[in-house]
């Protein structure tokens, strides 16, 4: 059974739909990468699979549930969900960030427990930012609290864990640093990842599976190799660039040429 399933949505604003027809789900235990040009509707598939956007019609099921139908604290016991530019109280440190991952799990009647503190101490431990647990959020660079951000959603312990752009207005190595945690977390501990990416090669290097989104619409799922392509560059993505497998991994390396003449572009 699908950990999360989309069965024809609809979705948009103001009675305007972004995006359509759109159906896939998401096995246990893989990284799945949602990606696309921009105003392809990436973020808005994503808020509808947190429950952050009412569909105008289909369902999203969390193992099994709808979504539209479960409790809230129910759905955060499962799924933790990092927006874009997530924001917290300026005086906010390290651990109490993370701590906040722990609510979905207490009870009004008691504060933390050792089985909290214990799942707060594991996330910084895995987050690499243990040393940094007492230093203000905004103390730290991007790449820092990006982490941090990921280290409140691990102490929620969750099953599956949905991102949007993750590496947005960080550097290259930061960029990597973060993805390569993701990575981690999902061999080490099959932690499920959902993330929107706008980079074509960091979905290329590190998701098991692609859903390809252009005009709101799902023009192509499967593993890497199957939907990166010259030709789905060209018309997508609007570029020209050379495509092959790298010998080792056996996923797609692009070389990005130059933009793509308009007729090309749009499938003419």
């Amino acid at each position: 059974m699908p950990l999360l399933e989309a069965k024809d949505l609809s979705l948009g604003f103001g009675g305007k739909p972004v995006a359509e027809h759109v159906n896939l789900c998401v096995r246990p235990g893989e990284i799945l990468t949602i990606l696309g040009p921009n105003g392809s509707g990436k973020s808005t598939v994503l808020k509808a699979l947190s429950r952050n956007l009412k569909p105008l019609n289909g369902v999203v099921y969390l193992a099994g549930r709808d979504l539209r139908k479960t409790d809230g604290r129910d759905i955060a016991r499962q799924m933790a969900v990092l927006p874009q530019s997530p924001r917290a109280p300026g005086d906010i440190t390290v651990q109490e960030l993370v701590t906040c991952g722990r609510y979905p799990h207490q009870n009004w009647w008691r504060g933390s427990a050792p089985e909290d503190r214990k799942m707060v101490s594991w996330a910084l431990q895995q987050t690499g930012l243990a040393e940094y647990a007492e230093r203000p959020l905004t103390s730290l660079s991007g790449g820092e609290r990006q982490r941090a951000w990921i280290a409140l959603a691990l102490a929620q312990n969750p099953h599956i864990l949905l991102l949007d752009e993750p590496t947005t207005h960080l550097d290259i190595s930061h960029q990597l640093e973060v993805l390569e945690l993701l990575a981690e977390m999902n061999r080490r501990h099959g932690l499920t990842v959902v993330m929107v990416l706008h980079e074509v090669g960091q979905a290329a290097k590190y998701a098991d599976r692609i859903v390809l989104l252009q005009q709101g619409r799902i023009v192509a799922a499967g593993p890497p190799r199957e939907v990166i392509s010259e030709e789905t560059l060209r018309t997508v993505f609007g570029v020209e660039a050379e495509v092959w497998l790298d010998d080792v991994t056996n996923r797609p390396v692009l070389l990005v040429r130059g933009l793509a003449k308009k007729a090309d572009a749009a499938g003419g």
